[in-house]
């Protein structure tokens, strides 16, 4: 006897559709898997055989054959145990099989016929409402992450001994308290560094990538480690989007609503920070989309993984090719950065002498090449706050202060940029920057001077109008004037200077 029914596999973050087919024949009894099944998906024979007998069926004593289709997509996982495990018990007459013709089933199956969690959840309810299949069927730990998805009736599954009750208990959504969950540090601890933390505001108002320089102690990484405190929370799309990136990783935890933080070590490797392996997971900055990337001691990093970030940084996407597919990660995210000037770290500071060799201070500097630190918009050099302002109890700006200019900016260019698929002024094309960094005859005068004496490249050029542009937006004026783009100016000093 023939059964069939409809279950899904991830590629990247999407679902596929996959249809299971189950024939069971009176001939000598063998149980095989076809349909380019991993050795997960081949172990799946033991776990469901195991389980149909532990809830209070009988396992067909019979020859099975089960194919995966489309047969030319690799399966992956243990997510058809419970699919293959109904299949089994319908086409051997132990269940009906008239329910399940707009059903998608997913789970993995314990020896004891309890149904557990598969990760991708999110990404398989998202391609079974695009499908147009109405029931989802999966385990109760996976259920909430796939009723976010609209126009589909999640029904969550304890284990095979409740399967002939599988459609009474519908997972009702329950309307979640928008909490607004504070972070434990904010801006208003960072003392004596006003002008950085204007920089800081800046960036994020644009979503500009910056890099931050200076002595060992001055705060670059406490300055970064709060720049998610004032990014505007995520929208509903941005939200899915980098929520299936989490579920795909294994790594997902509710809805993701604000921006992601990743920081990883300057040890990791290539295919940690970009993604990869034989069945393609997201990397550092996949998990970072829509939030941000920070990377600590930057020339500490390997300089083929830092190059690695290059084309990502450009496309937002990292594309991962197999022999026989090709998987495409999201990775739109802000990167930050933090580094010392030289291995001592004293480079240029006012209150200690460097001891480092020049040729060593180039060295380190070279660490980082050139293509990528041209893609950093603002270069901020972080000195050494003074022992009075320490010392001294004073005010200073707070994280919401400045997370309710950003997000009165932002508002500025989702307006702006209402018909053009974009979002942010670092997101400006060539064409866009034309048509909306619009300079005074002062501003015009001022940025063709500093070209002249710097010489900056084209994507420097680029992205000094971007932060001018910026800048403009945070003084609520449509013209770019001479002053945004002066102030501009000094967040690229590395153009013109070393570190």
């Amino acid at each position: 006897m023939l059964s069939k029914l409809w279950s899904m596999t991830v590629v990247g973050v999407d679902g596929i559709l996959i249809e299971i087919e189950i024939d069971i024949s009176n001939k000598l009894p063998r149980f095989d898997i076809v349909g380019l099944p991993d050795t997960a998906i081949r172990e799946a024979k033991y776990r469901v055989r195991t389980a149909i007998n532990n809830s209070g069926f009988e396992f067909p004593y019979a020859r099975i054959l089960i194919n995966l289709a489309p047969a030319n997509i690799k399966k992956q996982g243990p997510r058809y145990d419970l699919p293959i495990a109904l299949g089994l018990l319908m086409a051997s007459g132990q269940m009906d099989n008239t329910p399940f013709h707009d059903t998608v089933i997913i789970g993995e199956l314990a020896l004891d016929g309890s149904v557990r969690a598969v990760p991708g959840i999110l990404s398989m309810a998202l391609a079974a409402q695009s499908y147009g299949l109405k029931k989802f069927v999966c385990a109760k730990d996976n259920a909430a992450e796939a009723a976010v998805v609209n126009n589909i009736d999640v029904y969550p599954i304890h284990s095979l001994r409740s399967i002939d009750n599988i459609f009474r208990e519908k997972y009702i959504k329950t309307a979640t308290k928008n909490e607004d969950k504070k972070y434990h540090f904010d801006y208003n601890e960072v003392v004596g560094q006003e002008m950085v933390k204007r920089a800081v505001l800046i960036a994020a108002a644009g979503q500009h990538h910056f890099l931050l320089c200076g002595s060992p102690g001055c705060g670059k990484s406490m300055i970064a480690k709060r720049f998610a405190t004032i990014l505007p929370t995520l929208s509903e799309s941005e939200s899915i989007e980098s929520t299936q990136v989490y579920s795909v990783a294994g790594l997902a935890n509710g809805l993701v609503k604000k921006p992601p933080f990743r920081a990883p070590h300057h040890n990791i490797s290539s295919v940690a920070l970009v993604g990869g392996g034989s069945f393609p997971q997201p990397g550092e900055i996949s998990l970072a989309h829509n939030g941000v990337l920070f990377l600590d001691e930057l020339p500490e990093f390997s300089r083929k993984t830092l190059d690695m970030l290059r084309q990502p940084l450009e496309d937002g996407g990292v594309t991962i090719s197999r022999a026989q597919y090709k998987v495409l990660f999201p990775c739109k995210f802000t990167l930050v950065a933090a580094m010392n000037p030289c291995p001592c770290g004293y480079y240029g500071d006012e209150h200690r002498m460097c001891n480092c060799p020049e040729y060593m201070v180039q060295r380190y500097q070279k660490r980082i090449s050139g293509p990528l630190l041209d893609r950093f918009d603002l270069h901020i050099n972080v000195r050494r706050v003074e022992q009075q302002f320490l010392i001294q109890s004073q005010t200073s700006t707070s994280s919401s202060e400045m997370r309710r200019l950003v997000i009165e900016a932002r508002t500025r260019q989702e307006k702006r940029f209402a018909t053009h698929n974009i979002k942010t002024n670092a997101q400006m094309s060539l064409n866009l920057i034309k048509k909306f960094c619009k300079l005074c005859e002062e501003s015009e005068s001022l940025i063709k001077k500093a070209n002249e004496s710097s010489g900056f490249s084209a994507r420097s050029y680029q992205k000094i109008l971007k932060i001018s542009r910026t800048i403009a937006d945070l003084d609520q004026s449509e013209v770019v004037r001479r002053k945004h783009v002066a102030e501009a100016l000094q967040y690229r000093f590395l153009d013109t200077s070393p570190f």
